[in-house]
């Protein structure tokens, strides 16, 4: 007599969920530039900044009885639509599921996954030199910080003027390793320290000198099919104001839209677990999923130096 066998319907894991949730990938930096925004719906028009905060038309007064003056804020004319990036692996039951730290493994790999490609998406939004108009140099021969005779402050001092235009201040420089090498000794950033720093040069001193917030190092990795590895951001310098902690409506360069309520997950990250359906393959099936969509949310509030070192 045969016993048919249903295969096991894969569960929520709220634990493995929250981890997902809060696992950061060392040397991605999307996160930093394009914070998370939680949003109600998949897919919505967003806000987007514009000049209104800026123009004083008429007079904020308001006669007794009158009322108040209306006024618009820019929506965008493409939607967000935040799709599921999901990953999934087998964890047989030869290596024991029922050690924790075995689940917690598989999910902190798929989750990498899931941000590595997050980190390309986002370096090429952020390095497309036509997402900001006017606000981009390519830099080529004397002119790259390759060369000692090149002028890496004052290209970065143009970058930041052409954001005060949006009404604030760059706050955030992004370099990728082939970038800083060359900062490190180059002959205008030596002479800076040359009396008063003994160790070698780095991100904070870098900040210092370029009179900005704060230098994050690009130094996320791919590697192609043969395992030849490469920057993620090339060499490209990205300098933008961004909000640490950004709301849907507020002036930030760039946002990550997070669907919050979306099916199996929790704020829009989810581990689901659950049965081979073939009872034979002895294991159970860890997914992670994660529902969200970058976009450019201040153009004006943004600036890429191209091609920075040869």
């Amino acid at each position: 007599m045969s016993t048919l066998v249903t295969p096991q319907v894969g569960h929520l894991d709220a634990a493995l969920s929250n981890f997902s949730k809060g696992f950061r990938q060392n040397g991605l930096i999307a996160d930093a530039l394009c914070p998370r925004v939680g949003v109600p719906r998949q897919g919505d028009k967003y806000y987007v900044w514009g000049r209104e905060g800026q123009q004083i038309k008429g007079t904020t007064l308001r006669a007794p009885g009158a009322p108040a003056a209306r006024k618009r804020i820019s929506l965008s004319t493409n939607p967000y639509f935040c799709q599921s990036h999901a990953q999934a692996c087998e964890l047989p039951d030869e290596s024991g599921v029922e050690v924790p730290s075995l689940r917690q493994g598989r999910v902190q790999f798929l989750t990498g996954l899931i941000l590595l490609e997050k980190e390309v998406n986002c370096a090429s939004m952020l390095t497309n030199a036509a997402s900001f108009g006017g606000n981009t140099v390519a830099l080529a021969g004397a002119t790259q910080f390759s060369d000692p005779a090149s002028d890496p402050i004052g290209v970065v001092e143009d970058a930041k003027n052409a954001i005060l235009g949006s009404g604030v201040q760059a706050n955030t420089m992004t370099i990728t390793p082939p970038v800083l090498r060359a900062l490190k000794k180059h002959p205008a950033i030596v002479e800076r320290f040359k009396y008063v720093q003994a160790g070698a040069i780095g991100l904070v001193e870098l900040a210092s000198v370029f009179n900005i917030e704060r230098v994050l190092l690009a130094a996320g990795v791919t590697a192609d099919d043969a395992g030849a590895p490469s920057f993620i951001w090339g060499k490209d310098i990205f300098i933008g104001y961004v909000q640490d902690t950004a709301g849907d409506m507020d002036l930030s360069v760039a946002k990550t839209f997070v669907w919050e309520g979306a099916p199996g997950t929790i704020g829009g990250i989810g581990t689901v677990i659950g049965r081979h359906p073939d009872p034979t393959a002895k294991s159970e099936i860890v997914g992670v999923d994660f529902y969200y969509d970058q976009k450019i949310t201040a153009a004006e509030a943004g600036y890429v130096i191209k091609a920075a070192v040869a």
